[in-house]
């Protein structure tokens, strides 16, 4: 029987039969959204030399793909009709829209309003999940509301692969898909040698195809057990050496701007390895240790982790300042370290329990297939 993986924001009878789940992909999911926190609250001279944000961005595509996919390869599996195919690709939008959009828009309308950096001007390409395209256009990643780009790319995804995966019929699906992986390869590299001036790539719509894309490629491959344990161990190995190499061997001006995005393929591939592995279950120590239940209770609130952490640090900063202890927060790492990380943990928790829960609840109403009988 093919087993479809979710985690907690996916739980529940959305197909028709109880969907399994894997705790250790939400522990991956706090591993993911600490990693971009890390990435941000402390300066880059503690970085070393690891890109945490674009890990922590990346390992969250990859687990996207590979979550979405396998629900809506369920749903194929129980679609027969058009119509069915309809009422799908509704239940899997009123779902999407009960977990994303809440959150995000009260977060949005917030910044907006009290005039948060470059919150007002960015405000339509939020609204209308467009940013990256903002901060490509522009050529700057600046400001809290950064994070919004790898959200507009996630629903950029869900706009298209739903289709994909219920109308392409099956036989074409895996090589569709790979071809949209690699694509995403491909266009990065011809913009690097066009335009080695344009950083930001990254941001340019459809280029995180290649980790969504890897993603659903693991989902596709669930029951080719060995086949994909031999694909998630070269994609692993080749990730890392060449993730290596692009931090080892500097090429001329040339070839230079090519050479360093190759770093972000490099780790796309690792996060997928990572990804198919823990899906691959087993009593291995690294899924044991992210399915304990902080690390697990971490992954369940990181959306609103991730959405608020920006916002975060600078209302702890305003609170320091109110109580009188600015000049703390202005020498001690720890002090702004700890102070924004309690109240990001506090708003992140009290919105999933009071505000993401209960609205979670109401997508028992829109499931992916009627009911038979």
């Amino acid at each position: 029987m093919k087993r479809i993986w979710v985690a907690s924001g996916d739980q529940g009878d959305a197909t028709g039969e109880q969907l399994q789940y894997m705790p250790q992909l939400d522990g991956l999911r706090a591993l993911a959204v600490l990693f971009v926190i890390y990435s941000h609250y402390v300066p880059k001279q503690y970085h070393g030399m690891v890109e945490w944000g674009v890990l922590g961005v990346q390992l969250f595509f990859v687990l996207s793909g590979f979550l979405i996919t396998g629900i809506l390869l369920k749903v194929r599996d129980g679609v027969d009709s058009v119509a069915s195919r309809r009422f799908a690709l509704k239940g899997f939008y009123a779902r999407r829209f009960l977990r994303i959009f809440p959150l995000y828009y009260v977060v949005v309308f917030a910044v907006t309003i009290f005039g948060i950096h470059l919150a007002r001007e960015t405000f339509w390409y939020n609204v209308t999940y467009s940013s990256n395209i903002y901060y490509f256009l522009k050529q700057e990643w600046t400001g809290p509301c950064v994070p919004f780009w790898s959200l507009a790319m996630e629903e950029q995804f869900y706009c298209v692969w739903p289709w994909i995966i219920l109308y392409v019929p099956p036989k074409y699906l895996m090589r569709v898909v790979v071809m949209i992986a690699a694509w995403a390869v491909v266009a990065r590299i011809i913009v690097n040698v066009i335009r080695p001036d344009l950083q930001l790539v990254v941001f340019f719509p459809l280029a995180a195809c290649d980790a969504l894309g890897g993603g659903a490629l693991l989902a596709m491959t669930a029951a080719r057990v060995n086949q994909r344990k031999a694909a998630v161990l070269i994609c692993s190995l080749f990730g890392v050496l060449l993730w290596s190499l692009t931090h080892c061997i500097t090429l001329g001006e040339r070839w230079g701007a090519l050479w360093s995005g190759l770093t972000h393929t490099a780790i796309v591939m690792i996060c997928i390895g990572v990804v198919g592995y823990l899906a691959g279950g087993g009593p291995s120590i690294l899924p044991r240790l992210l399915s304990k239940p902080f690390i697990v209770g971490i992954g369940v609130i990181s959306y609103g982790l991730y959405v608020m952490h920006n916002f975060a640090f600078i209302l702890a900063f305003k609170i320091m300042s109110w109580a009188g202890v600015a000049q703390l927060w202005e020498s001690s790492l720890w002090a702004r370290l700890m102070g924004s990380l309690t109240l990001l943990l506090l708003m992140a928790s009290a919105s999933w329990f009071f505000f993401e829960k209960p609205i979670n609840r109401l997508k028992m109403y829109f499931p992916y297939m009627k009911s038979r009988g």
